[in-house]
């Protein structure tokens, strides 16, 4: 039997041991502690940002605050370095243009207690022109493609944008 031979049970005893401290390390790692909600956060921002431009109000001040102050927004026409530039950015869209993004499939990965990398899809809906009432025309998705952001920790503990790069697979024809 194999467990009645003593130098059998000796090595999966220091296997057991080994595993547990391992499993304990990871525990105490501050890195990993709070992941999920951490990775949580993260995601948060892409879904503000979608609410923020699709809204009726849009408030290009409290899109830049998605940024670390020396952030950087990579679209997919130009790229913009610090809040007061991104703000300029958000501030220079059409006030007749609609949007809608969709996101979707957000992977989050932290990589240091104070860097998370999120990669997700997006389908972007836009409608440039005036409309009579509330809705505007739908037809295709304007652009679907993906977006891949850097968050960071700030020193009051909060996540924010160190990046957020936009590649577009898809374009409409005409787009």
């Amino acid at each position: 039997m194999l467990f009645r031979r003593p130098e059998v049970c000796v090595a999966i005893l220091c296997c057991i041991a080994t595993s547990a401290a391992a499993d304990s390390h990871l525990k105490s790692d501050p890195k990993l502690e709070n992941a999920e909600a951490v990775k949580r956060e993260c995601i948060e921002l892409g879904r503000r940002y979608a609410t923020l431009i699709d809204s009726d109000q849009r408030d290009p001040a409290r899109i830049a605050e998605l940024f670390d102050p020396h952030g950087t927004f990579e679209g997919v026409t130009a790229k913009y370095v610090g809040r007061d530039n991104i703000k300029l950015a958000f501030e220079s869209r059409p006030d007749n243009r609609k949007t809608f993004h969709l996101v979707s499939n957000e992977i989050a990965e932290v990589y240091s207690r104070n860097m998370v990398v999120v990669e997700s899809y997006y389908v972007y809906y836009r409608y440039d022109g005036e409309t009579e009432g509330p809705y505007a025309p739908v037809g295709e998705p304007y652009s679907m493609g993906t977006y891949y952001d850097e968050c960071v920790r700030t020193e009051d503990g909060r996540w924010l944008w160190q990046l957020r790069k936009t590649e577009r697979k898809f374009m409409r024809e005409g787009g």
